[in-house]
């Protein structure tokens, strides 16, 4: 199982790019899931690692402030 840098499990990635979706990620594997598929699977207070901050709270409003969101890139 893929870890964070601070250890906890990461389980997918999302992407909103369609051609990305339902692939995996070289090196770790990870599948790459659609927001909406995520959404879907994550429990409220689920950690989300944002990749690129700028769309930080884009993702919030998109996901109704559900979970903890940490910003990866700062």
């Amino acid at each position: 199982m893929l870890r964070a840098r601070n250890g906890s499990p990461v389980d997918f990635v999302v992407d909103i790019n369609k051609a990305k979706q339902e692939k995996f990620l070289s090196v770790t594997g990870l599948k790459v899931k659609s927001p909406l598929v995520a959404l879907q699977e994550l429990k409220p207070g689920s950690t989300v690692y944002v990749m690129n901050s700028n769309y930080l709270e884009e993702i919030k409003i998109m996901s109704n402030n559900l979970f903890n969101y940490i910003g990866i890139d700062q």
